[in-house]
């Protein structure tokens, strides 16, 4: 046998070359606006030992879906030949209309979710000419029954019907022809009919063949069962990419994503399957990675798969930070509502402010809607107990919802012992006893779920102040040096972002070497920095917001204090960036408003470039009100440029984009 020729080798190489750079090199562009759906199988819901009706009630008024693939189940449909049953189905229709919300409708006998094909029993020892008859029985029911309703947006016929995974008696390409036939022509609304297939394992080409639309999968890590083994799939975002562009060209068809990997995919079934195994596939951080993913392939429609096992970690083993993870994609606003915002808004969302009182009282509701501010502190003078906290706060972001269209920051001093607004709560454990960065994370994770529960979302700590034993915020900090205080508020921040909360971290530069109360005993002046390498350190974490000190630091500005100095606040971004809010220390502090007013103080710091101006009112109640207005009367009088209002509304709203509300 001759050996082959050096140019048949040549043009080979060439080809696997050009074939690999189509499919594998490249960045595709992303997609301007995602529409992100969730997948839903009451079957499975149920086997995971859930309230099926819960589960999907959480998907659309929790998380705030508005994309729902449903799958339908025969066994469900018709339990008995000829006996259909379709109350829950209705029920989940009449649900999503409600809350317009729109389905993609899964039908026929492989709909997903194992064993893929759900076959009744009394119909499982059928030949294949007696189960397509009732298959396409079963299809003219449901397409006629629902040929009116305005929540089904489109169908999908069969679930990945060309690829062989499943207990499935048989694949039949023609059949499959006569279904879609079959839907198209009874369904008046001509609504479009979805045709999946393996995002992996398929060029999608007789999907787009036969469907109107190209469904695929998006996969990550599973267990492959041929090698008996986990296994990561090495393509890029390009490789999804590039087929759905020839998908496009040659076929003229849409491709979207119809199962994002979102839940683990392991040896067994979740049922059966350990928690630690689960998450050898599906965790927090996997989730993560999977949408950054996903928004790299430049697809405009994905529908995650796993809503139900999010609700089971939740609800079942105490561990809902995927879920809150999910709701910041389903966020009803977005940052083009900027554009919308009247200049009275825009003001109002610079301030957190303090109010007096532990339950929502008229006057507190009037100060609501004339502020709308950007978010509230509470403190001791706000809190009774659980259940009435939980009230107030639930109240507080209604009112805020209603006249500014935006959830409020919920901001407190949860800092452990001896500074804890909130008593009761078991996480109180002081920063100067944490003694490793594990012990730091559960501390920020314990302390964030407890917070989180009570509708709280942001926590203006940890201290991050280098301190000596004379300084009157010693006993509130780590009280270690800045290597060992920069590691521990890294993890302490990472816990709590586990946890779904916000931090502020507090109070650059540093009130380290002041032995009074700078709220009441004096303005505190020193003359060189304070050391900042803790708050470098602590930025890995990347915690939303620092918090500055009012101090003059007479090296960098020996007439005002950091957060009223534009000096000040262009050391802080010199020496830490800008991918954080800027936020200060209570304004409503009696020394600042001897010393400058609290009318300079509110435009100085706005001017300056500080973000959120916390106006507590803790002396004087009408302090927030006040300081709204006099920014909102510098601003008319053009004292501050609507430039600068706007890049701190801009950053306020980008976070709150994020913001899980209760």
């Amino acid at each position: 046998m001759k050996k082959p020729s050096k140019f048949i080798i040549i043009f080979i190489s060439i080809i696997l070359a050009v074939f690999a750079g189509y499919f594998f090199i490249g960045s595709p562009p992303e997609a301007k606006e995602i529409n992100w759906g969730v997948n839903f199988s009451q079957k499975h819901s149920q086997n995971l030992g859930l309230d099926w009706r819960k589960n999907y009630l959480a998907l659309l008024d929790d998380l705030g879906v508005k994309s729902l693939k449903v799958s339908t189940q025969w066994d469900l449909l018709e339990p008995e030949n000829d006996s259909f049953y379709f109350d829950d189905l209705d029920w989940q229709l009449v649900k999503a209309k409600e809350r317009e919300a729109k389905i993609l409708l899964v039908i026929g006998m492989k709909t997903g979710r194992w064993p893929e094909c759900h076959i009744p029993n009394w119909a499982k020892g059928f030949n294949k000419t007696e189960q397509q008859k009732e298959i396409l029985g079963l299809l003219e029911k449901i397409v006629l029954r629902y040929q009116d309703s305005s929540s089904v947006s489109s169908w999908q016929v069969e679930n990945e019907p060309f690829f062989p995974f499943g207990e499935c008696p048989w694949v039949d390409k023609n059949f499959l022809k006569k279904e879609i036939n079959m839907v198209k022509s009874l369904d008046f609304q001509k609504r479009p009919v979805v045709v999946s297939d393996s995002g992996e394992g398929s060029l999608w080409i007789q999907a787009a063949r036969y469907g109107d639309i190209v469904g695929t999968t998006l996969y990550k890590n599973v267990w492959f069962r041929q090698i008996g083994r986990y296994v990561s799939y090495p393509f890029p975002p390009a490789f999804y990419w590039r087929k759905a562009k020839y998908i496009e060209k040659l076929f003229n068809k849409k491709v979207m994503v119809v199962e994002l990997q979102a839940e683990p995919w392991g040896p067994r079934l979740l049922y059966d399957s350990p928690l630690e195994e689960q998450k050898k596939t599906m965790n927090l951080e996997q989730f993560r990675k999977n949408i950054d993913f996903a928004k790299r392939t430049g697809f405009d429609t994905l529908y995650l798969w796993g809503g139900e096992w999010w609700y089971w970690l939740k609800e079942r083993q105490g561990q809902p930070e995927i879920w809150q993870e999910a709701k910041k994609l389903f966020s009803p606003r977005t940052a083009a509502d900027f554009d919308k915002l009247t200049l009275e808004q825009k003001i109002g969302q610079l301030f957190l402010i303090g109010f007096e009182g532990k339950t929502l009282t008229p006057g507190l509701e009037s100060l609501l809607k004339t502020v709308r501010p950007g978010g509230v502190l509470l403190l001791s003078r706000n809190i009774e107990n659980e259940s009435q906290l939980k009230k107030l706060i639930k109240d507080l972001q209604k009112i805020s919802l209603e006249n500014s269209g935006f959830p409020l920051f919920i901001a407190i001093d949860q800092e452990g012992k001896p500074l804890s607004r909130i008593k009761w709560l078991s996480e109180q454990t002081s920063q100067s006893k944490i003694r490793s960065r594990e012990e730091a994370y559960q501390v920020g994770f314990n302390r964030g779920k407890e917070l989180k529960n009570l509708g709280i979302n942001l926590n203006l700590a940890p201290v991050l102040d280098i301190t000596g034993a004379a300084d009157f915020l010693y006993n509130r900090s780590f009280q270690k040096s800045p290597e060992e205080t920069g590691i521990l508020a890294k993890a302490l921040i990472s816990g709590q972002k586990t946890a779904g909360i916000f931090t502020a971290i507090k109070h650059f530069p540093g009130y380290g070497g002041i032995s009074f109360n700078p709220e009441r005993e004096g303005l505190p002046t020193l003359l060189k920095i304070p050391e900042i390498s803790q708050f470098k350190t602590s930025l890995e974490a990347k915690p939303e917001m620092i918090m500055t000190s009012n101090v003059i630091y007479q090296e960098i500005d020996a007439e005002f204090p950091l957060a009223l100095s534009q000096k000040g606040i262009q050391f802080l971004k010199d020496g830490l960036g800008n991918d954080f809010l800027v936020i200060s220390d209570d304004f409503s502090s009696p020394v600042l408003k001897n010393e400058f007013s609290l009318k300079n103080t509110v435009i100085s710091a706005a001017k300056a470039g500080v973000n959120v101006l916390t106006v507590a009112g803790f002396d004087e109640p009408r302090d927030p009100l006040r300081a709204f207005n006099f920014l909102l009367e510098a601003k008319k009088n053009n004292e501050i440029s609507e430039e600068k209002i706007n890049q701190s509304v801009s950053k306020i709203i980008k976070l709150k984009i994020d913001l899980c509300c209760q």
